[in-house]
């Protein structure tokens, strides 16, 4: 009990020295991740926190927002906690991935962190509660460790300062001429350069010989046709020869239409007369078939 009593009155003095720099920088509605994950890395988190809890890299809204496992965002919660609490040398059981979300906010609230939140900001896990119990803890834990911040040191730059430019100063007539005198001499030069580049140079005689190019066209000129061979794939062919058919289609149609119809004309006049044939038989046999049915 007194060496219990002894490292929570460390840790009491740990954190009055981390707490007041936490507390003055984080407000009630809102808590920066950036710094936590900051002194995290500062404190080798990942090699010493995730890989032994196999647990990814904790990126920058995962305490500030719900996620979408609330269990496992409680368990890297207070896992991240129990590092903490290895940290300052302050005991502090590891709980189960499985185990009661009440008692282990209970267990967290017990540790003594003064915090002006409701005991159930905890149990979410996420919010200003939470942030401000990390940044707490990574406070102290820093302190623990001796990790200290210093200020950034700035550069002095030793260059010479542009000279100011008088646009008040009075413009003289001299100034204007002398000007003016520049602006000639640089033109002047620019016209003698002009000149010098458009001399005309003397047209060097082609040393090719006309017969021995006009031999070397004749040579190449059967080396550069392409011959495509035919293809029984390809769209073309088969395009001409839809084309081909269709032709051939609309040349019998007439024919074969007017065939067609002359023989339909034709069947219908046979059923006509067969049908007229069949009724003068019926009329003749008439008695026949009524004695017939009689008997």
């Amino acid at each position: 009990m007194s060496t219990k009593g002894s490292e929570m009155g460390s840790l009491e003095q740990l954190s009055s020295g981390g707490r007041s720099s936490s507390r003055g920088t984080l407000s009630s509605t809102a808590a920066s991740m950036d710094e936590i994950l900051d002194k995290l890395k500062c404190l080798n988190y990942q090699k010493e926190f995730c890989i032994p809890n196999n647990i990814p890299p904790i990126h920058r809204f995962y305490f500030s927002y719900p996620d979408t496992n609330p269990n496992e965002q409680f368990y890297t919660f207070v896992l991240l906690f129990t590092w903490f609490m290895k940290i300052v040398n302050v005991p502090f059981d590891k709980p189960g991935q499985f185990d009661d979300p009440n008692a282990t906010s209970a267990e967290l609230k017990k540790l003594g962190i003064p915090f002006e939140y409701g005991p159930q900001k905890l149990k979410q896990a996420y919010g200003d509660a939470c942030l401000y119990v990390l940044q707490s803890l990574a406070d102290i834990a820093l302190i623990q460790r001796k990790i200290t911040f210093q200020q950034p040191i700035h550069k002095v730059d030793d260059y010479p300062e542009e000279a100011e430019v008088d646009y008040d100063a009075e413009v003289t007539t001299e100034t204007v001429e002398e000007v003016e005198a520049n602006q000639e001499e640089d033109e002047n030069f620019l016209e003698t350069q002009i000149s010098r580049k458009q001399e005309v140079q003397p047209q060097q005689a082609p040393k090719t010989d006309p017969a021995e190019w006009r031999l070397e066209v004749e040579r190449v000129t059967p080396l550069l046709k392409v011959v495509i061979p035919n293809d029984n794939k390809d769209w073309r062919l088969h395009l001409q020869q839809m084309e081909h058919h269709q032709k051939n289609i609309q040349e019998t149609k007439i024919e074969t239409h007017a065939q067609l119809t002359k023989l339909h004309a034709e069947i219908e006049q046979s059923l006509e007369k067969i049908a007229s044939r069949e009724k003068y038989i019926n009329s003749q046999f008439e008695s026949q078939v009524t004695v017939f049915n009689t008997d």
